[in-house]
């Protein structure tokens, strides 16, 4: 194993103490995985079935239901357990911890002889393993499956699933490859990469390291391989979105348009496109390939600046959950999934394991506070799938354009890979706030927490944040143990000015890609930096048609929005002020401070029956209150939903 990689902390040692991140994280543990549990159970009247417990009983010959939900349902099952293991990793449960060795016991008797793990295949179609890697996600399951087992083994030391998912690993290895007899292709929705690469961290074999290697340089090969097994099935599609299609009829779906490596920016549906760098760049981490993270920079480089919404979010269209092209950037039809949040912050933390670049962490940090929290609902029991930037509800009620759409957070769903998801997201949010090699520590996001890491010498150093961010710009952090250390605390992009102070007297640390460099000479050391944190306005790129003419606000990393209930409807009118200060509101919502703008708002006084007349003005004075986007959507007075607007006009 490649030596002296930059490493996330174990999640043992990291403790979210206070403030957003770990407000969520209780949600999370407290109602949003209980809930979660009862869905995957069908024990929640009035909320869309799952099955996906009950799927695994069938496949095991316990049960004689019928197979119920998608070919990817097992999917759900592995981020939840995934999101167990993070939990278990920072707060002992012995009744989780019971309930998940239940579950593991139970895919443990559905598994098959030679390894093999699929219910729907294993139930609906067993005369059709592995004939439709394209659509079926037989590998996507596989690749969670496999995700939880590693988290699982290094949360509680139990190899039970991680044997499991060896065994089904060990059958993909053979199964797949550029031998006589094996299938010379890859995974339809990416996945099994990634999973490979932790499963190569937690065990050490190479063959899954060289099986992922494998599935990312078939990617985008002659001859291929979805063309023929689309010819062996007689031209059909499982899906009924592609029935009809050639695959080679549209290879930007698949990220398959050219070998991975030549790749230099996003394609196809934005989910995969996460999960796919993330698999480079894991690859690329222990295999050396500086070709394979090359391209996976070039990618990464071209969503930060020309595809990523200012929530972090991405993937402009519901058609095929698709990124576009350069610059669009719609707000009301802005598919922006949940999914991809996770799958592209994810790919992020990967990068940021190969070289500390402060682009990636403020990339990482405004989608934790931006687009993951707005796809919850604050009670943890309900969810959105598409992620909007502007919604009027009359628009969506009437027009197919904006099926897609949701006015309110949703239950469940058919689909539901994003509630799961989610949760395994903010469960692992330990993680992903430093990173270490050899005996230099990175800040990568700031959060009320306590940490401590092994460094090369075999010291441990304990890392104390205190702060409200993001609602509060200061951040105290007291390193013990750590005399002779390199500190890297990233300057957020966001942010004008920042004044950093040790022992009480300002520094001026040296800059490295966009971390501020500190020599820490003590073993009792404490470094604070405070940070502007007046709301300010943000525009996009000329290029963005979507924003021509607007402007939107921001407070420290945190996206403000307008919603209905405070402005009242005809958010589209309103005109914000480009020259008095926004003030900051002692209101608080959800522990966030409300932001009070001066502004305007178009009238329609005069318009009687007229549709269109001669241009007259009539704007008045308005006020205009903005809460965080993470927040919009829980106060809504109509169940039917109420207008929001991140946009407003200059």
């Amino acid at each position: 194993m490649k030596p002296n990689v930059y490493r996330n902390p174990d999640l043992h040692h990291v403790h979210l103490t206070g403030g957003f991140l770990a407000e969520y994280q209780r949600v999370i543990r407290d109602e949003a995985m209980p809930y979660q549990w009862k869905v995957l159970n069908d024990q929640i009247e009035g909320v869309e079935k799952s099955g996906a417990i009950e799927n695994f009983r069938i496949a095991a010959g316990e049960s004689e239901n019928k197979y119920y939900g998608t070919c990817f349902q097992d999917s759900d099952v592995g981020k939840w357990l995934e999101a167990v293991a993070y939990v278990l990793s920072w707060n002992e449960d012995e009744e989780l911890e019971a309930c998940a060795d239940e579950v593991i016991e139970l895919l443990a008797r559905a598994q098959q002889e030679d390894g093999y793990l699929n219910t729907f295949f294993t139930v609906e179609q067993p005369q059709n393993r592995f004939k439709n890697i394209r659509e079926c996600d037989e590998l996507y399951c596989f690749g969670h499956l496999t995700e939880a087992a590693v988290a699982y083994y290094n949360a509680t030391g139990k190899r039970r699933m991680l044997d499991v998912m060896c065994r089904y690993a060990d059958l993909i290895c053979r199964t797949f490859g550029d031998g006589p007899d094996q299938i010379r292709a890859c995974d339809g929705h990416p996945e099994a990469e990634t999973a490979l690469v932790r499963l190569y961290e937690a065990t050490g074999e190479p063959r899954y390291l060289e099986q992922a290697g494998f599935q990312l340089n078939t990617r985008g090969s002659e001859p291929y391989y979805y063309d023929i097994e689309w010819e062996r099935r007689g031209r059909t599609s499982f899906h009924p979105h592609l029935q009809g299609e050639k695959p080679s009829d549209d290879r930007e779906y698949d990220q398959s348009v050219c070998p991975v490596r030549a790749l230099d920016h996003p394609v196809g549906h934005a989910v995969k496109m996460g999960y796919l760098l993330s698999g480079m760049a894991g690859y690329s981490l222990y295999h050396e390939d500086p070709e394979m993270f090359d391209a996976c920079r070039k990618i990464v480089d071209r969503i930060l600046s020309r595809q990523m919404y200012i929530t972090g979010a991405v993937g402009a269209t519901r058609h095929k959950e698709a990124f576009t092209r350069d610059y669009h950037l719609p707000n009301d039809t802005a598919y922006a999934e949940t999914c991809a949040s996770v799958a592209l912050m994810t790919a992020l933390n990967w990068m940021l394991r190969h070289e500390p670049n402060a682009q990636y962490a403020d990339a990482m940090e405004r989608i934790a506070y931006n687009a993951l929290p707005a796809g919850m609902a604050l009670d943890g029991k309900s969810f959105f799938y598409v992620n909007p930037l502007e919604v009027y509800p009359g628009d969506v009620r009437a027009d197919h354009d904006y099926d897609s759409v949701k006015m309110v957070r949703q239950k469940w769903f058919a689909c539901a890979c994003c509630p799961p998801n989610l949760v395994r997201q903010f469960a692992a949010m330990g993680q992903f706030l430093y990173m270490i090699q050899g005996n230099a520590v990175y800040v990568n996001l700031f959060a009320q927490s306590e940490a401590e890491f092994s460094l090369e010498d075999g010291r441990m150093v304990r890392i104390r944040q205190q702060t409200d961010y993001p609602w509060d710009g200061r951040v105290c952090i007291r390193i013990r143990n750590g005399g002779g250390i390199r500190l890297y605390v990233r300057r957020p992009q966001w942010c004008a000015s920042i004044r950093f102070e040790r022992g009480g007297a300002e520094i001026h640390p040296e800059d490295r890609n966009g971390y501020a460099e500190l020599e820490i000479d003590a073993d009792d050391a404490t470094v604070s930096m405070e940070m502007d944190m007046r709301p300010y306005l943000v525009e996009a790129h000329p290029r963005v048609r979507a924003d021509a003419g607007r402007t939107a606000v921001m407070r420290g990393p945190v996206v403000y929005c307008a919603e209905e209930c405070d402005n009242g409807p005809l958010l589209h009118n309103l005109r914000i002020s480009q020259k008095e200060d926004i003030q900051v509101l002692s209101d608080r919502l959800f522990g966030a401070p409300m932001l009070r703008a001066a502004g305007t708002c178009v009238t329609e006084d005069g318009w009687a029956n007229a549709l269109y007349r001669r241009r007259t003005g009539g704007e008045r004075a308005r006020s205009i209150v903005l809460i965080p986007y993470a927040f919009w959507g829980n106060r809504a007075q109509s169940c039917d939903g109420e207008e929001m607007r991140i946009w407003l006009l200059k």
